[in-house]
């Protein structure tokens, strides 16, 4: 699993760079953040080692709770719910601890959410 992470740390740092002239917002999902918070409860590692001394991020954070209902195991999606409410919170620890502004999306339509977002960061008011 370290290795996996570690992985994981490389291509989202990659993502980060290959991005890194954009003048528009670019999204990222699932990335640097989440591998950092896997070392650091797999392995031990600090977020300073993954991260860096900065957030590479926008200090603001949208961030989607599991929501039971939405949750399917599958063959692609093997965890259990339980395990996605511990990473949750996992990752809602590590960006109160990097002093993030965190928006969590509520549980409402799809289209709601994306006008959130979407006003969250200014893109539509």
């Amino acid at each position: 699993m370290s290795a996996f992470l570690w992985r994981a740390v490389e291509m989202a740092k990659a993502d980060l760079a290959r991005m890194a002239d954009q003048t528009h917002p670019v999204f990222f999902d699932r990335g640097l953040l989440d591998a950092a918070v896997g070392l650091r409860h797999k392995s031990d590692v600090p977020l300073s080692e993954t991260l860096g001394m900065s957030f590479p991020y926008s200090k603001t954070v949208v961030l989607a709770p599991p929501w039971r209902d939405c949750f399917a195991q599958s063959e692609d999606r093997q965890h259990h719910f339980e395990d996605a409410v511990e990473e949750y919170d996992r990752i809602r620890f590590a960006l109160d601890e990097l002093q993030c502004d965190v928006v969590e999306l509520p549980h409402v339509d799809l289209e709601r959410r994306v006008t959130i977002v979407e006003r969250t960061f200014a893109l539509r008011t």
